[in-house]
Formats: C-alpha cells, structure tokens, sequence
C-alpha cells in the first residue's frame, strides 16, 4: 500500500502479548518511511498513546538504502504533546 508524503496508515494489532503495541503502522517523513507503534497508557489525566517510531526492519545483508548507504539512526525530533477534544480511544 502506497504511503504519501508526511501521511502514513496506522493498524489495530491482534496480540495476546501484553508488552506488545496495540497498534502499528507504517510513516513517511519528508520523503523516508518509518515503522511506528503505539500504546494506549493511562496517565493522572487520562489515557494517551506512547509511540515508537523506527527505521524500517532489515533482514540481515539488506540493511543499505536505496542509494547504497547505511542506514543510520536520525536525530529524534522534540515534539510537544497537543491536547485534543477528539475520542480516540472508542
């Protein structure tokens, strides 16, 4: 499935692991994919979602990017989390 630019598609898992995200996906940022995951976690102001956000997983020899480099971990960007009056947790 085709991901546009800065958009990605975000899925409910079906695991019994309880360590396990409840959802998981796939992003693009700028141009370049990303895995993501979250978790719904509950906080002295309600629930939230905790993400984890990752390069692409790489069986072992494949980890070089289309243009022939190494994969390297990217700066992690410090992002402020907004308030929303939306359900989300329904």
């Amino acid at each position: 499935m085709d991901i546009k630019t800065n958009e990605g598609l975000i899925f409910r898992n079906q695991s019994e692991n309880a360590k396990a995200p409840q959802f998981s996906g796939r992003i693009d940022v700028d141009g370049e994919q990303y895995e993501i995951a979250l978790w719904v976690r509950e906080g002295a102001k309600g629930k939230f979602y905790s993400a984890k956000i990752s390069e692409p997983y790489q069986p072992k020899g494949k980890a070089k990017s289309a243009g022939g480099g190494d994969l390297k971990p990217k700066p992690k960007p410090k992002r402020e989390a907004e308030d929303t009056d939306e359900d989300i947790f329904s």
